[in-house]
């Protein structure tokens, strides 16, 4: 009888791991969870064949103490969240839309720091290893992955929003590469790394939400640096959090503590003042959902 028992919770479990999967690649961003999981398996194979399994072990503290310096990046994510629900119809949001866009921001999360801070900047460090080589460390990580972000240029992606991801990646780069640097705790950036992907994706949730195409925009000298500016400052939490985690005088590190504060602030009332719910972006269920999904 136990036996029986057993086996029956077994072939449910599998049953509806089975329908839950298909829903889940049936789902916006199932296609893009499938590919990213499989690079993800492929990095994590990667690491346990070239020994850099070390990367994973770590203490609470180094998580807990990254967490509290990242508060300008998470307050950020967050103000993007209340944002995103004021956006979206939440009457129609899916389970499993949810699902899937938490796993996907993770699977994004895990590959892209195990590769990028794990396996290329700890490789990086071992070649300089001195105190004075540490923002060269920190710079030419964060370079290798926001250029990778040009790889979307052979999708069709318009070039003033394949800019804007360059420069975003690096700048977040930047910021979770010192905090690695600092901490040497995989966790605490793949945590941050997360928020910052799932707070970028939450407001295309669920199939009732289009997806919106990048705006093409004619790029001349003039507007091309005005347009770099822009991109800057929408990365200021990621600034504040850089700035931060570079200065070692007290007295700085509160003038810039009290300016995040005013400007997540102020930003907090912008978003919340100009945003309104977004009725032109709810589709029917027949609509066909689009192909290319671009990564944060």
């Amino acid at each position: 009888i136990l036996f029986y028992g057993i086996n029956g919770v077994f072939d449910g479990f599998i049953v509806i791991t089975i329908k839950l999967s298909k829903k889940i690649i049936n789902s916006f961003f199932g296609q893009n969870l499938i590919k990213e999981t499989i690079w993800l398996l492929v990095i994590l194979i990667f690491a346990f064949i070239f020994k850099k399994t070390n990367i994973f072990k770590t203490n609470k503290e180094n998580f807990i103490k990254s967490i509290k310096l990242s508060w300008p990046l998470l307050a950020y994510t967050i103000i993007i969240l209340i944002r995103s629900l004021i956006v979206i119809d939440t009457s129609k949001i899916k389970i499993i839309e949810l699902i899937t866009i938490i796993l996907y921001s993770l699977t994004i999360a895990l590959s892209e720091e195990i590769l990028y801070r794990g396996i290329i900047q700890n490789k990086i460090e071992e070649k300089f290893n001195k105190p004075k080589d540490a923002l060269f460390i920190v710079v030419s990580t964060s370079l290798i992955f926001g250029l990778t972000h040009l790889i979307n240029i052979f999708v069709g992606i318009p070039f003033s929003y394949i800019l804007s991801q360059v420069v975003s990646s690096t700048i977040l780069g930047l910021a979770l590469g010192l905090l690695y640097y600092k901490t040497k705790n995989i966790y605490s950036v793949v945590f941050l790394h997360f928020m910052w992907d799932f707070s970028l994706l939450f407001e295309q949730i669920n199939s009732y939400m289009c997806y919106q195409a990048p705006a093409v925009i004619s790029l001349n000298i003039l507007l091309l640096i005005i347009y770099l500016i822009i991109i800057i400052v929408n990365n200021f939490s990621n600034i504040i959090l850089i700035l931060l985690l570079l200065n070692k005088n007290p007295k700085k590190k509160k003038i810039i503590t009290i300016i995040g504060i005013i400007l997540l602030i102020s930003y907090f009332f912008l978003m919340i003042s100009v945003t309104k719910p977004n009725s032109d972006c709810i589709n029917t269920n027949n609509q066909t959902k689009e192909e290319e999904k671009i990564k944060p």
